[in-house]
């Protein structure tokens, strides 16, 4: 995989993508017609808590090889 400049702001903005991830379990929780249960919206949450570790493990990785190559001082 390239990494570049680019690519670092690539997985930075994923990081954005939590707050859409609320907003989702958020909708089903409060918009839809039918109650949903503890294990679910727990699991949902469970769901994008990971995602979002894992995005940030992935932003520190292109970043500190972004440091090692030289490309950000």
């Amino acid at each position: 995989m390239l990494m570049d400049r680019s690519k670092l702001e690539e997985v930075l903005s994923q990081l954005g993508n939590f707050e859409d991830d609320i907003d989702t379990v958020l909708s089903r929780l409060l918009d839809h017609p039918y109650p949903s249960d503890e294990d679910e919206m727990a699991n949902a949450l469970i769901g994008i808590q990971t995602l979002h570790k894992l995005r940030l493990q992935e932003a520190f990785r292109v970043f500190e090889h972004l440091i090692e190559k030289g490309d950000l001082k």
